[in-house]
């Protein structure tokens, strides 16, 4: 992982076979950051990718074990309810034959680059559990708000 500070905002560029979520997280605990919107595109090897089933309110999952084209990486890192960094993303994938796939980024393996632009906001919004749907969601009651 290489990073690069512009302004308020960070340049990481993840390498090859690096955990995307993982590699984030690190990122996040090391600069210390509460919260920060994330964008990105490049390729990941392998992916699994999960949609959101409301009535069973679990993630249905899906893998692809085939070199993919990130479109687009939408995504933010929150503090877990223990305080550790979580980096949460959607992604857009193209595939070899220019169909596209999307869901939530369960895990993603970098292929040979993957270009993440990672801006940190003022504050830190930690996830909480809730019990209706079992998602962990922001916890904007708790927001902590402080100067970047």
């Amino acid at each position: 992982m290489q990073v690069k500070r512009l302004g308020a905002n960070y340049l990481v560029q993840l390498d090859q076979g690096e955990n995307v979520l993982q590699r984030l997280e690190d990122f996040a605990k090391q600069h210390r950051i509460g919260f920060a919107t994330l964008s990105g595109i490049g390729m990941l090897d392998r992916v699994i990718l999960g949609s959101y089933d409301g009535e069973s309110n679990t993630y249905q999952k899906r893998s692809l074990d085939e070199p993919v084209e990130v479109l687009n990486l939408t995504g933010d890192i929150t503090r877990g309810r223990d305080g550790h960094p979580t980096a949460y993303a959607h992604v857009v994938l193209g595939l070899a034959d220019f169909s596209t796939r999307g869901g939530h980024l369960v895990e993603g393996t970098v292929g040979p680059t993957l270009e993440i632009v990672v801006r940190p906001q003022p504050g830190t919004i930690r996830r909480r559990h809730d019990p209706d749907t079992d998602l962990q969601r922001w916890d904007l009651r708790a927001v902590e708000t402080f100067s970047v």
